[in-house]
């Protein structure tokens, strides 16, 4: 299938980036390398049920040394391993922890925070970014941005050509594992899925594509088909981000998006109850939003998995898997809806929160709901107009108020019909006491209401 357009947002097509090279690039420029410690090994953790409580962890940053990678790769149990050596022990002590720790989250654990489990499947998924040589297919299928999802003799392949460079895909297969897959082992944070070597990766792909060369192996990970929500993103003190609080198959890099936005609902809410510009049942909202969503997208992201992988040869879900979905992939319905699944700009957040309220216009946007975005000329205090788009003015750290008026007028066939005019302004410190006895807010009002005046003015 192919990504539909997105109609709801000034960016209407997916960028592909490798995971490896997003990652780079939000500890360089976001993070900074030198304030990342990892691997760290994690002594002890004590997390506040009350806010005043804080949180303490003591942990100890690990010097990557041949006997700890050569643990790592093998796949052994690290907990009673004799290699700690690095830097020294240190206590952190905060207000408040977030665990975005993945699958096997050592957060969630020490929370006792139950991870409701929809699947957990004999097999893994082998995730990579290889350069490759595809053998034995009709046609390129780099000449466009689709997703292939081809299969033989049992077996599963999916892949997307990353743009950038010549011959890179992102390729993911599946496979039997060795190794129990319980779920208590699965979720242990000991343990460490063997990554696969070049070869096996190949090995992988030839019995899907034959003919296939891989040429270097760019980043890789093995995952187990493990599919899960946690009961809560909150408890105390702490949250839980990402796959620590959700965790599916990868398909389109949801997984990575949604874990994003977790972080960015989560971040502007710490900021504003750390900086003191917001009561902590602000923080509340945290899992109300935010774990609708990753229920949904585990539920739609593991549907019918089971039965795909585990499907006898000469049975219904096997038939359907080789004449129907190759059939149903091309339909525009099911484009449409996977296009909208992928893009995501149909989330929400209308919960049951008296602090919101609700709209009194009729068929207006609802708190919660997302802003569309608009083209707009704005007019300064001094007359002088740009223009931009709505979704710039709302990206920055400062609130942002709209004040729409809607004033009828007369188009040149001489028929009445209504335009908005939207004045904007970022209302920066609005949680500081006012200095007179206007707020900053009533200033902000005043000023608004007189700059939409003077635009109706102008416009006779």
């Amino acid at each position: 299938w192919t990504f539909e357009r997105c109609q709801h947002s000034h960016y209407q097509y997916p960028i592909l980036v490798a995971q490896s090279e997003l990652e780079r690039i939000l500890t360089e420029s976001v993070i900074g390398t030198e304030r990342v410690k990892c691997p760290v090994w994690i002594h002890d953790m004590k997390i506040g049920e009350l806010p005043d409580d804080g949180c303490e962890v003591t942990v100890q940053a690990l010097e990557m040394t041949s006997d700890f990678v050569d643990h790592c790769v093998d796949g052994t149990d690290l907990s009673n391993l004799p290699l700690l050596k690095g830097s020294p022990v240190v206590k952190i002590q905060s207000k408040y922890i977030v665990g975005c720790d993945g699958a096997q989250s050592l957060v969630r654990q020490r929370l006792g925070i139950n991870f409701n489990v929809e699947e957990c499947l004999p097999y893994e998924f082998v995730d990579s970014h290889l350069k490759i040589k595809w053998g034995g297919l009709p046609a390129d299928p780099s000449s466009s941005p689709k997703w292939n999802f081809m299969s033989a003799s049992g077996r599963v392949v999916c892949c997307i050509a990353l743009p950038h460079e010549q011959d890179c895909w992102r390729v993911i297969c599946i496979t039997p594992t060795a190794k129990d897959t319980s779920v208590s082992v699965v979720l242990d944070n000991n343990y460490l899925p063997l990554f696969p070597e070049r070869d096996e990766i190949e090995q992988l792909i030839n019995e899907v594509v034959p003919g296939s060369v891989v040429e270097s192996v760019l980043w890789r990970m093995q995952i187990p088909l493990i599919a899960g929500v946690a009961d809560t993103y909150q408890q105390g003190n702490a949250f839980l981000c990402g796959d620590a609080a959700h965790t599916g198959p990868p398909l389109g890099y949801l997984g990575m998006n949604v874990g994003i936005q977790d972080a960015a609902n989560l971040g502007w809410k710490l900021a504003q109850v750390l900086r003191g510009g917001a009561l902590s049942d602000l923080l509340t909202s945290y899992d109300s939003e935010r774990r609708p969503v990753g229920e949904s997208v585990v539920k739609y992201t593991t549907m019918g998995y089971k039965e795909a992988l585990q499907a006898k040869p000469r049975s219904s879900m096997t038939f359907f898997v080789k004449h129907i979905l190759p059939l149903a992939m091309h339909s525009a319905c099911v484009n449409h809806k996977l296009s909208n699944m992928l893009n995501m700009t149909n989330l929400h957040y209308r919960t049951k929160n008296m602090a919101l309220g609700d709209s009194f216009v009729w068929g207006a946007l609802q708190p919660g709901q997302r802003a569309p975005d608009a083209r707009l000329a704005v007019v300064d205090h001094r007359g002088t107009t740009r223009k931009c788009r709505l979704h710039q003015m709302m990206a920055s750290p400062a609130y942002t108020m709209l004040l729409a008026v809607c004033i009828p007028s007369l188009d040149d066939g001489g028929s009445a019909r209504a335009s908005a005019v939207c004045s904007c302004l970022e209302v920066m410190g609005c949680s500081e006491p006012p200095t007179s006895k206007e707020t900053i807010m009533g200033r902000a009002i005043m000023w608004l209401v007189r700059l939409a005046g003077d635009v109706v003015k102008k416009l006779g």
